[in-house]
């Protein structure tokens, strides 16, 4: 199992990304050379993707 530090003293550490997009097509325009759990808000749809350790943007739930 993996982990990553993308927060500390309530500070967004360098290299974390929070994109929005319209729709899931756009997550492959995203780029891959940001942080591991990276994340893309699909404003239509409330569903909210982290990018993971194998570069791949994966669906973890869908905002309300």
């Amino acid at each position: 199992m993996a982990f990553i530090l993308y927060k500390q003293d309530g500070e967004v550490l360098y290299g974390i990304k929070e994109f929005l997009i319209d729709s899931e097509e756009d997550l492959k325009k995203l780029p891959k050379n940001v942080r591991i759990g990276s994340s893309a808000l699909n404003i239509s749809s409330g569903e909210l993707f982290i990018l993971n350790r194998k570069k791949k943007w994966t669906l973890i739930g869908k905002q309300k």
